[in-house]
């Protein structure tokens, strides 16, 4: 085990720190940790490193600074040689006593930070330093369990802890630290004609780089389509691409030379490769862009500014934190084609705006991401967070001790026979004794320890202090020294050599010494070198006069023939202490009065057979027979067994029928499978048995006998409430005390694992009194409808009577983005510089598929209540000018769409209606979605169906749209959701099978993902271009034709106008009830922490929902304060067609018991 020190941290002191990466390759990440340990003062840290790869240059510049790295190789967390390599890393913890350890990136975490945690490191820290697109739905719930166990978690831009914080992180564990820059690097004089020369470039021709890894995220390609707009305006441009391509995709620099061929810009376009003189580059270039979709902080921004380069970057991530536009350099939007182009060409047009952007870039560099000033911020963060962790930790100590001073009495360990012997006559010791609790201090002590172990001549090497320490640095973790050294003259003359810990015995808390010693070494004792009667005497003064600090003193591991054991028993007998052995390989038993014949016969004949017949049922496991009954003695306050005793003999009892407590002879019981028994030990109770339910029994187990009953004198913290009668079902020690003036014995229960529902708050319950559990029926309210198996096998439906799918002109796709993907990919394709004016509050991702396509966007503000203003849409129109009006139809209530059409008409623009939120809704008799040139209906929103999505063209058709092909998914994507539209019906009917069969899909998720089943998910945040071509599934088509629109529109407004009615006055309605038409897709209601309300509704089974937490810039327009309200304040309750009116009227309740009401 590790060592924990209970000491603040002295900041001399070097810092025993390891740092993970997954591997050693040129990246952001990788180049961060290597300037970051250049930078350490090496004086002050003790350096290790580990990878799970040993790959990449920076391999032999850690070799060359002598910087120990180990490798952990894992080809995949699913095997169980990750497990391997995870436990020799903690035992690589363990042995150097590694204080601090940091992860970097998912990899590096999942790997180190459970093993860190559980070694007992003192601080584990977890790094993340992008924005997650590369990371899987499961890879990211993975990575934010993980990031639980951590004490911190370290980020480089505001941008990913708000992503982090949005994921649900804890926002007081994630600390900024942006990246830093070696700024000396680029303060070397410009060598001009080098870099020319070797690429054989005239002087006076622009450079335009791009300095990045080669990866399909930054934006390579709309660099180069931006280069080729530029080089129509300046030809003698060259355009530089520095950097390679990762190990996983190696024919990304293929696409990109082919890609340049096509835009006939393959001569002007240089592929460098990884280049090392990248200050040298960087310090020539006429301009340094940055087209990444997506960043955290990008290391070859930082570096271009501290060349002076003047820059353009797309606005992501944490480029804005940095980059100051039009001050420090220009930003654009990410995937704008156009505004790249224009924004590099203005920079070749002003040379001098060029240089004062790159002088102001330069000063901020300097001024504020020095590597420098982020190495000092690390170090301090480690070692505050390394005082903290010293500083709880005592105080946990504290806590411990004031706790079990409350306890009364003294701690008995007698379980097989009592030690009673005369007290030896030894004097009053004449020496002082010292007690050492710091390590140091131990340390220091080695030669005086050995020189007392060869004056006391012990024949063995195992107390000797190097074998000793090493079992402390092994065995002592949560533990504190605790030697006492006696002296003589100056010169030791004994050592017993104990630890301090706190533990539970029987269910109770007490703080023990201990002997410091190998369980496996029967060696350990105390080292007497002389005058052995003075010496012992000492150690149990010293020990008596800190008897505030410990409640037992366990001598274990003593070799035989010690003096020790018979010594300290003598003296604990002198001061009236009790004192016992306890021989590991023997079983608690208590003595009967009489034999078990004479008291077996005593009982009625019920207790007879109940007892009969447990054996019976006991007998695979138990030896068939009766065995002579053994006794142990036992010892309460002040005498011995006969002054407990009373006229009833002690009984040994398992749990029976309803009151009926159940006989049973210890003896015929073998101490191996005591604990697999539900055995209850009753003696002289002066109060009634406990009742014990038929329902409560299967589940106890366990039950142990109290051999010291004064101890347990505190009344109980039983959780529950004490009106009903079922014990508690959870694996926990439920102490039931006694009156400080009762003599009679305690009951210690233990029962099986079971996770409660809900928790009510402890109380505190009196001696002797009926044991409570929580009970509490939970209903399960899902989200989402579910599907069930007569969704399949119904007769068919009349889809044709309902729009969409009546629509002459209608596509089907996997997913809604997919469809507005190609819909405006088709527009931008026939009008360049296509504008569309979009509601600013919105999923992100239909922007994301519009951007992809090539649109600008502009944002037109949505009231409180989420209704356009056509006033507000003129106004926009009328200043922008835009080619597209989009409009969102929110959860079912319509826009007012007469208004807009009519203004669309007259100012020559499109229409585009939203309606993957307003499914089989109207206006006026019309429905949502025929007003448009184009709508989108996205179906397993509002339908039972693993899939959907509907493109209608009313009355634009596009030939290209009628051209595509598209493929179907493939099964395990299918399946798998439609899984879990059953697992959720089944859930909402009957929770336990539910839970049960969801249990059963994890499972099946996590051997797909171990056997790496692609599977494309519906409803996540996020635009993936490479899955656009995606059809419905048929298996969504055949449920579609055989549902009942009519009454599912019947029922989810049935359901709404009921929350409505038991919310009225409790909740903060957003919208009004449906009118005649309107098929509400949820019930949105105003809250003031929207995820705090739906932590505590989920708690309580009400899986409520969060929409739309955020959004995504547009052009640097920002959101309006109504939108920004929207997304803080309304959360979504659920009232689809599966929900009963009991599901309905539990919502109701738990919403009202949480008084969410905000005005709105």
């Amino acid at each position: 085990m590790n060592v924990v020190d209970t000491r603040v941290p002295d900041a001399r002191a070097p810092l025993r720190l390891l740092k993970v990466v997954p591997t050693l390759l040129c990246g952001g990440t990788e180049n961060q940790v290597m300037a970051l340990c250049r930078s350490l003062n090496h004086g002050r840290t003790d350096l290790e490193m580990a990878c799970l790869r040993r790959l990449g240059p920076f391999v032999k510049e850690i070799d060359d600074r002598r910087i120990p790295l180990a490798e952990y190789p894992i080809e995949s967390f699913y095997s169980l040689n990750a497990l391997a390599q995870q436990a020799k890393f903690a035992r690589h913890l363990t042995r150097r006593r590694t204080q601090i350890v940091h992860a970097y990136n998912f990899y590096g975490n999942v790997f180190a930070v459970p093993p860190a945690r559980l070694a007992g490191t003192p601080v584990v820290i977890a790094s993340i330093r992008d924005l997650g697109l590369y990371l899987t739905p499961m890879q990211k719930r993975v990575q934010r369990y993980v990031c639980k166990l951590a004490d911190r978690v370290l980020v480089n831009a505001d941008a990913v802890k708000d992503w982090l914080v949005r994921d649900g992180y804890a926002p007081e564990k994630i600390v900024v630290i942006p990246n830093g820059v070696d700024v000396s690097r680029f303060s070397a004089p410009r060598e001009p004609s080098r870099l020319r020369c070797e690429l054989e470039l005239p002087p006076d021709v622009p450079l335009v780089a791009v300095v990045s890894r080669l990866t399909r995220l930054k934006g390579l390609e709309q660099f180069l389509e931006a280069a080729a707009l530029v080089g129509q305006r300046f030809p003698q441009a060259r355009f530089l691409v520095v950097g390679e391509t990762p190990p996983h995709d190696p024919t990304y620099l293929d696409d990109l030379k082919a890609l340049a061929g096509r835009l006939c810009i393959g001569d002007r376009v240089i592929f460098t490769g990884l280049r090392s003189d990248v200050p040298a580059l960087l310090a020539n270039v006429t301009v340094s862009v940055m087209p990444s979709l997506n960043e955290a902080l990008s290391n070859a921004l930082l570096e271009s500014m501290a060349a002076g380069a003047p820059i353009v970057a797309t606005r992501v991530g944490g480029t804005p934190e940095v980059l100051t536009d039009g001050k420090t350099g220009l930003l654009v939007p990410a995937a704008d084609v156009p505004s790249l182009a224009t924004s590099i060409a203005r920079l070749l047009d002003a040379p001098i705006l060029a240089a004062q952007l790159g002088r102001a870039a330069r000063q901020v560099i300097e001024e504020r991401y020095s590597i420098t000033r982020m190495a000092a911020t690390t170090e301090n963060l480690y070692r505050d967070l390394l005082t903290r962790h010293a500083r709880k930790t005592e105080r946990r100590g504290i806590r411990h001790e004031r706790a079990a001073r409350e306890t009364h009495g003294q701690w008995l360990g007698t379980l097989t026979s009592l030690v009673d012997r005369p007290a030896l006559p030894i004097a009053e010791p004449s020496c002082s004794v010292h007690v050492v609790t710091d390590d140091a201090e131990f340390l220091a002590l080695e030669a005086e320890w050995n020189e007392t172990v060869e004056r006391a001549r012990i024949g063995h090497p195992f107390l000797r202090h190097e074998w000793l320490r090493t079992w402390w640095e092994c065995f002592g973790r949560g533990c504190r020294l605790h030697i006492l050294i006696v002296r003589r003259g100056g010169r030791i003359a004994a050592i017993a050599p104990l630890l301090s810990d706190t533990t539970r015995s029987y269910g109770i808390s007490i703080r023990r010494l201990r002997l410091l010693h190998n369980d496996h070494t029967p060696r350990a004792d105390f080292i007497v070198a002389e005058q052995p009667e003075e010496s012992y005497r000492a150690i149990w003064k010293a020990l008596c006069e800190q008897r505030d600090r410990w409640d037992v003193l366990q001598l274990s591991q003593l070799p035989e023939g010690s003096p020790t054991l018979d010594t300290v028993s003598s003296l604990a007998a002198e001061d009236g202490c009790l004192s016992g052995v306890w021989p590991s390989g023997d079983a608690p038993y208590v003595r009967l009065a009489g034999n078990w014949d004479e008291y077996y016969s005593r009982l009625s004949s019920k207790f007879r057979q109940n007892g009969n017949r447990h054996r019976r049922r006991r007998a695979p496991r138990c030896t068939r027979g009766r065995v002579p009954a053994r006794s142990v003695g036992v010892e309460g306050r002040g005498g011995n067994l006969d002054r407990l005793r009373s006229s009833r003999p002690p009984l040994l009892c398992a749990a029976g029928r309803a009151g009926v407590p159940t006989p049973l002879a210890p003896s015929a019981l073998p101490h191996r499978e005591r604990r697999a028994h539900c055995d209850v030990v009753r003696r002289a109770l002066r109060e009634p048995a406990l009742s014990f339910q038929d329902r409560v029994r299967p589940r106890t187990c366990a039950m142990l006998p109290l051999q010291a009953p004064h101890l347990l004198r505190r009344p109980a913290r039983v959780c529950g409430r004490p009106d009903r009668g079922r014990l508690p079902r959870r694996r926990r020690a439920v102490e039931v005390g006694m009156d400080p003036d009762h003599q009679g014995p305690s009951l210690v229960v233990r029962v099986r694992e079971h996770q409660p529902r809900a928790r009510a708050p402890s109380r505190e319950v009196p001696a002797c009194a009926r044991l409570e559990a929580l009970e509490s029926v939970i209903m399960f309210v899902p989200t989402y409808q579910g599907l069930s198996a007569k969704d399949f096998f119904r007769s068919a439906g009349l889809p044709s009577q309902w729009f969409p799918f009546n629509a002459p002109h209608a596509l089907r796709f996997y997913r809604a983005r997919n469809a507005i993907y190609h819909l405006f990919k088709a527009l931008c394709a026939s009008r360049p510089n296509l504008t569309v004016l979009v509601p600013d509050y919105y999923s992100g991702n239909e922007v994301l598929a519009m951007r992809a396509a090539g649109a600008r966007l502009q944002y037109c503000p949505v009231g409180r209540h989420m209704q356009l203003d056509p006033n507000d849409v003129e106004r926009l129109c009328a200043r922008d000018e835009p080619d597209v009006l989009y409009v969102i139809h929110y959860l079912g209530w319509p826009q007012p769409m007469n208004a807009l059409v009519e203004l669309c008409a007259r100012r020559g623009m499109l229409l585009f209606e939203d309606c993957a939120l307003a499914l089989l809704s109207e206006l006026d008799g019309k429905p949502l979605g025929s007003f448009g040139d184009w709508a989108v209906f996205c179906l397993y929103k509002t339908l039972p169906v693993p899939n959907g999505a509907v493109l209608v063209q009313n009355t634009a058709k596009l030939e290209s749209l009628e051209r595509l092909r598209l493929r179907h998914v493939g099964p395990a994507s299918v399946l798998g959701r439609t899984a879990e539209l059953f697992v959720q019906r089944a859930r909402s009917r009957a929770d336990r099978l539910g839970a049960a069969l969801c249990a059963v899909k994890r499972g099946l998720g996590r051997a797909a993902g171990a056997l790496e089943v692609h599977r494309t998910p519906v409803g996540d945040m996020g635009f993936d271009v490479t899955a656009v071509d995606l059809a419905m599934s048929r298996l969504s088509e055949r449920v579609i034709g055989r549902l009942d629109f009519a009454e599912i529109r019947r029922r989810r407004v049935a359901n709404f106008r009921r929350l409505s009615h038991g919310l009225r006055g409790r909740a903060s309605q957003v919208l009004p009830d449906p009118v005649e038409g309107i098929c509400p897709l949820f019930f949105p209601v105003f809250v003031e922490d929207k995820a705090a309300a739906a932590t505590a509704l989920r708690q309580r089974g009400v899986d409520a929902l969060e929409f739309w937490n955020d959004g995504v810039e547009a052009d640097g327009l920002e959101m309006s304060p109504a939108a920004s309200f929207l997304r803080a304040h309304v959360l979504e309750l659920p009232i689809h067609q599966d929900l009963t009116p009991e599901h309905v009227d539990y919502v109701a309740r738990q919403v009202s018991t949480l008084n969410l009401r905000m005005a709105a």
